[in-house]
């Protein structure tokens, strides 16, 4: 009894209240990021050179993508896949005396050229963060600036012989002290042990080699999806755990399920898989045969072993650029602490 005479119902509590929703993030598709750039992503990049402005255009969307820190370097490895890829050319040059940005505005002439060749609602990648500002205030013009724009720039540097073959090439020394975060992965991945790249010692064999490594990572890399998928019902397999396999063991394993009596991929399947794998692969390749496409398998086979091999040699060939770059550089610094100081002496 309760005060009052009254009788609590005994029951079950009410349940608790449910959690607030949160609205679910969109995910921002290829038209999403294509028009938060403007022109279906076609950007326009302001490309500063010893002795003036080049305005280039370039595909946007790259500077968007996930991996793009690892991947905008290589389309600046070298002029021909520059070139071949984006017809990338410098639409409009302007040497500009005396400084274009003073006092927080735009020269007359920049903002001209800017003006002259971009097209309606296209963004304007530029290479620092303060010509971002005083372009967005003075020309209400939309400005990117990061540092997916600085590998853009890096790469325009590295080509700046093949774009502007009569401008005078002396870099500063803030251009010389720069280096491709992409282009740092594969050297860091691929590189010596022990062996620091520095910037000064970069020149253009060290960065074809390492866009050749590059690009065997793509060639292997690529096939993921698919041979993921293919290998779904390994986990069947006894005495077969292929989760932490890479992409040639996997698709290893898959062509001997294909063509288990092919004795050529039995023999080189035993550089990546064990005996006892190869066995049981074979043993089990009747069950699961039927269930892979064995042409687009074998296709995919071929080209990672290709590139695994092109990788191995290209290794060979970066490690003794490396040493060489290193050496010259040693040499040169060597040559810098041996010149004598100038002391220059006031006559009063």
């Amino acid at each position: 009894m309760g005060r009052g005479g009254k009788k609590h119902k005994r029951g079950r509590r009410p349940p608790p209240p449910p959690p607030p929703r949160h609205p679910k993030k969109k995910v921002q598709t290829v038209v999403d990021l294509a028009n938060s750039l403007g022109c279906n992503g076609m950007i326009m990049v302001l490309f500063e050179t010893p002795s003036g402005f080049a305005l280039f255009f370039y595909d946007g969307l790259k500077l968007l993508l996930p991996k793009a820190m690892e991947d905008v370097w290589s389309d600046f490895a070298n002029e021909h896949l520059s070139k071949m890829l984006f017809g990338l050319n410098a639409t409009k040059f302007l040497r500009t005396r005396p400084a274009p940005f003073s006092d927080g505005g735009v020269s007359a002439e920049l903002a001209e050229m800017i003006k002259t060749v971009r097209l309606p609602g296209q963004t304007l990648a530029v290479g620092k963060k303060e010509y971002a500002e005083v372009i967005q205030n003075n020309l209400a013009i939309p400005c990117l600036f990061n540092d997916v724009v600085l590998e853009v720039m890096w790469g325009l540097k590295n080509l700046m012989e093949f774009y502007f073959p009569g401008e005078n090439l002396k870099l500063t020394k803030e251009d010389t002290s720069q280096m491709s975060e992409g282009l740092k992965m594969i050297l860091d991945r691929y590189g010596l042990d022990g062996i620091e790249v520095k910037p000064d010692m970069i020149n253009k064999s060290i960065v074809q080699a390492a866009y050749n490594l590059y690009e065997c990572d793509y060639c292997v890399n690529k096939n993921a999806d698919s041979l993921r998928s293919a290998s779904h019902f390994l986990w069947k397999i006894p005495r077969i755990n292929h989760w932490d396999w890479d992409l040639l063991k996997l698709a290893t394993a898959l062509m001997i399920i294909c063509y288990p009596e092919e004795a050529k991929i039995k023999d080189n399947a035993s550089k990546c898989l064990s005996m006892t794998e190869i066995a049981v692969l074979v043993e089990h390749a009747p069950k699961y045969g039927d269930h892979i496409l064995k042409g687009p398998c074998a296709a995919i086979y071929e080209e990672i072993v290709w590139a695994e091999g092109v990788k191995t040699r290209a290794k060979v060939l970066l490690h003794s650029l490396i040493r060489q770059a290193k050496l010259a550089y040693e040499t040169e610094q060597a040559k810098l602490l041996e010149k004598p100081e100038v002391i220059s002496w006031d006559v009063a």
